[in-house]
């Protein structure tokens, strides 16, 4: 059987083609999970930048998080097991409030 280039066009074409949506959901899911409202300033290529890594960047095993981590830290940030947190400055007014409907919840 004889295939002529025409018909090898055509099913390079149809091969290209997805069988499912899976791949396009796929897209759309990782477009969500980057661009939501806090990062909602990114640029077009920033996004797509971001998604590529998302959907088709290298497996997670092969990250070494080690030098981001200590830049973190090295700002005097902190640590994931740190137990303590950020003390507050002064006592908010709403925690009164908060209080005091813990309180009547607990009769």
């Amino acid at each position: 059987m004889v295939i002529t280039v025409e018909f090898r066009k055509l099913l390079f074409a149809v091969d290209t083609v997805p069988v499912s949506t899976a791949a396009c959901e796929r897209g759309f899911r990782a477009m969500n999970d980057i661009c939501t409202p806090l990062r909602s300033l990114l640029t077009v290529n920033h996004i797509s930048s971001c998604m590529y890594n998302q959907i088709v960047g290298p497996p997670l095993i092969m990250w070494r998080p080690e030098c981001y981590v200590k830049s973190w830290l090295a700002k005097d940030r902190r640590a994931a097991t740190s137990l303590h947190g950020k003390a507050r400055a002064s006592k908010l007014p709403a925690d009164d409030k908060i209080q005091s409907a813990c309180k009547v919840s607990e009769l």
